[in-house]
């Protein structure tokens, strides 16, 4: 991972979001710890960054569900190609949604289960 964290693998002002058991780094957006001390500032960023995640993973979520081999066949390895594997994935999975080929996923938050949603990814 360290590996790819290099300039010329980011966009100017490119960022990953990254969950608390991750170090903030020049390329990796981090929530702040709840110190119980926080501006109202930080406590509104926690919130975005929280939203922005739950997105990216539930994005995830339905990619995992309609292509059940990229758990097991990502090429983790080959930094250079996770992200067209995903892309592709993603180009699919749209394809899919046009064409009405819909997947019931249901989605769980904090324990809680909702009802499947169809959003294109």
């Amino acid at each position: 991972f360290k590996r790819m964290c290099t300039d010329e693998n980011f966009p100017e002002n490119g960022h990953l979001l990254g969950d608390a058991a991750y170090e903030i780094q020049k390329y990796i957006m981090v929530p702040f710890r709840d110190n119980r001390h926080l501006t109202e500032t930080q406590i509104k960023y926690n919130q975005i960054h929280s939203s922005a995640r739950m997105i990216v993973e539930r994005s995830l979520g339905l990619l995992k569900e309609r292509f059940r081999s990229i758990p097991n066949t990502l090429p983790m390895t080959r930094t250079d190609l996770i992200a067209k594997y995903i892309i592709a994935c993603c180009i699919l999975h749209n394809i899919c949604l046009i064409h009405n080929d819909m997947i019931d996923v249901p989605i769980i938050v904090n324990e809680m289960q909702i009802e499947p949603h169809h959003d294109a990814v």
